[in-house]
């Protein structure tokens, strides 16, 4: 639920949401918005409530919530580092073999670039190629060797796309 005040200061409106049982066992979801209304001495005079019946969207909340930890567990599962980042080369989202190859907790990871974690001619190298899928999308292959978090040098295979808006443009490299 929210809470926050008019900018005359004198109304405060919450909204919640709850969960609702039909005498059928059918489940719904409502959103109730409530509005305290004070006078110029700030006593309470009049209470207004307002809802509206919000489970098409709830649902498709809950759809979408199961897709993204279900997207997130595949991830994780995956022995090969796997991250995704926008066209400005911000880290978005990875799995745990990412996180052990940089030894950052993905907390630490996200909002950051390949700058912040590699040398200076591994990530200027690796903006170079994520440039040419922004600019040309393709799907994109190569062997390039690369310090984990150990200070190892490791060859790594990179198979990298991008990934399309729905108007159609480069939103996402990965």
């Amino acid at each position: 639920s929210t809470l926050s005040s008019s900018s005359a200061a004198s109304d405060v409106y919450k909204r919640q949401e709850h969960r609702v049982i039909l005498p059928n066992g059918e489940v719904r979801w409502q959103q109730w918005s409530d509005r305290a209304i004070f006078d110029d001495s700030r006593r309470k005079i009049e209470f207004q409530s307002v809802g509206r019946d919000v489970t098409t969207q709830k649902l498709m909340q809950i759809d979408l919530q199961e897709k993204v930890n279900y997207v997130q567990a595949l991830m994780d599962t995956m022995p090969a580092p796997v991250f995704y980042r926008d066209t400005n080369g911000v880290y978005h989202d990875c799995n745990r073999a990412f996180e052990e190859l940089v030894g950052l907790p993905k907390e630490q990871i996200i909002g950051k670039t390949i700058h912040d974690f590699f040398d200076k001619d591994f990530a200027d190298h690796y903006a170079k190629r994520d440039k040419e899928i922004v600019e040309n999308p393709h799907v994109q292959q190569y062997e390039y060797a690369a310090n984990n978090s150990k200070g190892e040098i490791i060859d790594v295979l990179f198979s990298k796309t991008a990934r399309f808006a729905a108007d159609g443009t480069v939103a996402v490299s990965y």
